[in-house]
């Protein structure tokens, strides 16, 4: 039960939601109606836990994860999530899924959300633009060996985080250049 985000007609929680902004949906249940006495509370566990108790709107449970709730969901990634209907002693489960939290944009800094194999390849590309110019490959201070990497072991490492970089942006379709070579004259009978 996965919705796409149009705010104005949530009736169940979306795919994904961004740590920070108000979530809010109104979800209806014929066989436990809020005005018949139920209670609906939506857990969510991933990383962190979020815990809300819908109000109640005639039959209806109205569903609100605060900005200030979904904030303090620090880790993005997968949640999964259960709504639970209560009535006195009596608890169900009536539906269960799982959601993408995706980072707070407004609390991020410079950097933060960048991806590992882009920090990775601007580190790589400024070694072999000459930023780092000792020639050493190995040696030792106060105790500590240091061994640095090759041109040619930077250079492969390069060509990996340019795929990785180039997988990421194009979300999975950067394709490897081929070299193709023919024999013959082409003059065959």
């Amino acid at each position: 039960m996965c919705m796409l985000r149009d705010v104005s007609t949530l009736n169940a929680l979306p795919c994904a939601f961004a740590a920070g902004t108000t979530v809010q949906y109104t979800r209806s249940i014929s066989e436990y109606r809020a005005n018949d006495g139920w209670q609906l509370k939506l857990y969510l566990a991933g990383a962190q836990t979020l815990n809300v108790t819908a109000s109640a709107s005639g039959p209806d449970f109205i569903v609100t994860m605060t900005a200030a709730q979904t904030a303090t969901l620090t880790t993005a990634g997968q949640y999964r999530w259960t709504e639970r209907v209560t009535k006195g002693a009596l608890a169900y489960d009536v539906a269960t899924g799982t959601v993408e939290v995706t980072p707070n944009l407004a609390t991020a800094t410079p950097g933060s959300l960048q991806a590992m194999s882009e920090k990775l390849l601007a580190a790589v590309e400024a070694v072999l633009a000459g930023k780092i110019t000792d020639d050493a490959s190995q040696y030792v201070i106060a105790g500590r060996s240091i061994t640095l990497m090759s041109r040619q072991e930077l250079l492969a490492l390069h060509n990996k985080l340019q795929w990785d970089v180039a997988r990421l942006r194009g979300k999975g379709k950067a394709t490897r250049t081929r070299r193709l070579s023919f024999t013959g004259s082409g003059n065959e009978s």
